[in-house]
């Protein structure tokens, strides 16, 4: 049920668990989950080094920008 997208509270009230403990007991990882975490994973890395790299080009673009102090004002 939780592989399906049903919300646990709501996986346990069918499945009739009252204890978490119990419930996760039976909440096996298989190894889909294993191999659907590390695409996640891997997704979640690539995004963040493309994030930086755009960071770095507009740092860099703003840095290169003649003339302008950290007020933004022209220093001649």
């Amino acid at each position: 049920m939780i592989r399906n997208g049903i919300p646990e509270k709501v996986a346990m009230v069918i499945s009739g668990h009252k204890a978490r403990r119990v419930f996760d007991r039976y909440n096996l990882t298989s190894y889909a989950d294993l191999v659907d975490a590390e695409k996640k994973i891997r997704e979640g890395r690539e995004r963040i080094e493309h994030q930086a790299k755009q960071f770095s080009r507009r740092t860099a673009i703003v840095s290169t920008q003649s003339g302008a102090n950290d007020n933004g004002t022209k220093v001649n």
